[in-house]
């Protein structure tokens, strides 16, 4: 995510919450935040997958899987990348899992970040 992406969201997020929406929720202010930020996590993790992977098998991305996630602060849109061989299987969002909380994300994009070494901007 941009600088310029992330000044655009919160200021988008101060627009709806002046017209008094609430903080959580499926129309929350929130629930868009939460959404970025877990698509920018698999987007970075499928990116780093890629270059570790790529120069051996000549992987490479094929498309994006949606599905809804649970969470504490309502349903979240999310669109798990794939590659071609089948061989992702995200940290931030594990395959088959279908609820998700505040805390698992958190730790999820830590580790990744610190873990792994990846820059911030792959996060």
């Amino acid at each position: 995510m941009t600088q310029e992406e992330y000044a655009k969201m919160l200021a988008a997020a101060k627009d709806h919450f002046k017209l008094g929406h609430p903080l959580f929720g499926k129309e929350s202010a929130f629930h868009q935040v939460l959404e970025d930020f877990l698509n920018a996590a698999l987007e970075g993790e499928m990116q780093g997958h890629l270059e570790a992977t790529r120069p051996e098998s000549g992987n490479r991305r094929n498309g994006k899987m949606r599905k809804q996630l649970k969470t504490e602060y309502g349903p979240a849109e999310i669109e798990t990348p794939r590659d071609r061989d089948g061989s992702f299987e995200p940290e931030t969002v594990k395959i088959f899992k279908d609820a998700y909380s505040a805390k698992e994300a958190t730790t999820a994009v830590v580790n990744d970040y610190i873990g792994i070494g990846k820059t911030v901007s792959l996060i």
